[in-house]
């Protein structure tokens, strides 16, 4: 017993890991709650009703309704370094030191790869784009302006698109920055969605957390001179 516990500590993500579970389905669709409720609470929209999605590993990862009981498809994502996770299971306690543009860039990637999916189980009304993420670096009032100025070009599926934050207990709820919401009639069936603009629909914001970069820095990596799991981590280079 002892050595399977051991084992599966050994095995759990060390990384970015405020939303972790063995189960994915069941962790796509806790990450699809929080996000409701997080909207709930300011009142953005009427979403609700959220259930895991029709097939297994098949878009969409969850479905929700809108108010007049529309099917609305949701596929969950993930923004995080896949490198920074394997180095913490290593044991080298480093986190990514993302830049702006990559933050950007990497947003960008995740909407079209998102866009260009099949979802099944359809005819949905709209199709939502969820992003997660619980990287150190990447803080909510920080980059609250570049995603303001932020545009998507030619997106022919995804109507609305939301980066999810964790669970702050002074808010009592998640941190959501909205980063693509549009009308059904701004729609162009020639021409999909031309030079979206990101809406500025600030939902929850975060406080200033204690992070310290000392600056910018050439090099992706930094490692950690003291680390703590989810909220309040300090990333002093070494």
């Amino acid at each position: 017993m002892c050595k399977e516990l051991k084992m599966k500590i050994d095995q759990t993500r060390k990384y970015a890991n405020h939303w972790e579970w063995p189960d994915k389905q069941r962790k796509e669709l806790g990450i699809v709650e929080d996000w409701l409720e997080s909207m709930h609470l300011v009142g953005e929209h009427t979403y609700t009703t959220p259930r895991i999605g029709p097939a297994p590993n098949k878009a969409p990862d969850c479905i929700i309704l809108d108010e007049n009981k529309n099917f609305i498809a949701v596929e969950v994502c993930e923004l995080v370094c896949q490198k920074a996770i394997e180095e913490n299971q290593c044991g080298n306690m480093v986190y990514r030191d993302w830049q702006p543009a990559e933050v950007l860039n990497k947003l960008e990637e995740i909407l079209k790869k998102k866009d260009k999916k099949k979802y099944y189980g359809g005819p949905y009304s709209r199709i939502i784009v969820l992003i997660h993420t619980d990287e150190p670096v990447i803080n909510f009032n920080q980059h609250a302006e570049i995603l303001i100025s932020m545009e998507f070009n030619a997106l022919m599926q995804v109507n609305e698109a939301y980066l999810l934050f964790p669970y702050d207990s002074s808010l009592v709820g998640c941190a959501v920055r909205t980063l693509l919401s549009v009308c059904h009639s701004e729609r162009s069936e020639e021409s999909g969605f031309r030079n979206l603009k990101i809406l500025d629909s600030s939902v929850a914001p975060l406080p200033q957390n204690d992070r310290k970069t000392d600056g910018a820095q050439s090099a992706p990596y930094v490692f950690f001179s003291s680390f703590q799991t989810t909220q309040g981590h300090r990333a002093e280079r070494t």
